[in-house]
């Protein structure tokens, strides 16, 4: 008797399974993770055999991988917010080219902190130009002319302290937010480990006991 395939293109089959890596960055990870989650999401095919039925998949739809710790956000916080980071391995189009993933570094990095105080600069170093222009040029510089510049430069100064504060307490805010997230993924991470390894033993003693 031969084996009966069926499929429907509303049937499916998802899975979730651990793996391992000599190391790889993920999206939305500050860290180099050797093992995570995947989920496949794959087309099904029905197999009536001899009275027996199984479901087995056909082509894969999507995969991703996510570390331990967006699998643990993404099973906790169910209806809040949009979801979780996670990296694409599959797509409609196939499987995905391997390109290197930059480690997140934070919201707000050094590089934006110092573009802000370069603005906050340029803004004096316009009001000092026109200061330099108008004594060059010979023409007499009037009270109330003078009294604006004054009170532009002392704006544009003000702005530079208000702006170079703010982006020191944000590269602060950035560098807490990317250890305390490494700190949870490694919490995780070891979590699992100790979980994996319970398991593990609790095998071995019971066939020992068998």
């Amino acid at each position: 008797m031969d084996t009966v395939r069926t499929t429907h293109p509303r049937w499916g089959i998802i899975g979730v399974s651990r793996y391992t890596t000599d190391g790889e960055y993920l999206f939305g990870s500050s860290i180099k993770n050797h093992s995570g989650i995947t989920i496949t999401i794959s087309h099904a095919i029905k197999n009536v055999f001899d009275g027996r039925e199984t479901l087995t998949p056909d082509k894969t739809i999507a995969e991703v991988h996510l570390t331990e710790y967006q699998w643990g956000q993404l099973v906790s916080t169910l209806n809040c917010g949009f979801g979780v980071p996670c990296t694409l391995r599959v797509d409609e189009t196939g499987y995905i080219k391997d390109n290197p993933i930059v480690p997140e570094s934070g919201l707000y990095s050094e590089d934006t902190a110092s573009d802000a105080a370069s603005r906050a600069a340029q803004r004096m170093d316009d009001v000092i130009r026109l200061f330099h222009e108008k004594v060059e040029s010979g023409k007499p510089i009037g009270k109330k002319e003078a009294s604006e510049m004054l009170r532009q430069l002392e704006i544009a100064r003000g702005n530079f302290v208000a702006d170079a504060k703010y982006a020191t307490t944000k590269v602060k805010e950035s560098c807490e937010k990317v250890v305390s997230a490494a700190k949870a993924e490694i919490e995780a991470y070891v979590l699992n480990r100790q979980l994996s390894m319970a398991n593990q033993i609790g095998d071995t003693e019971t066939k020992l006991l068998e």
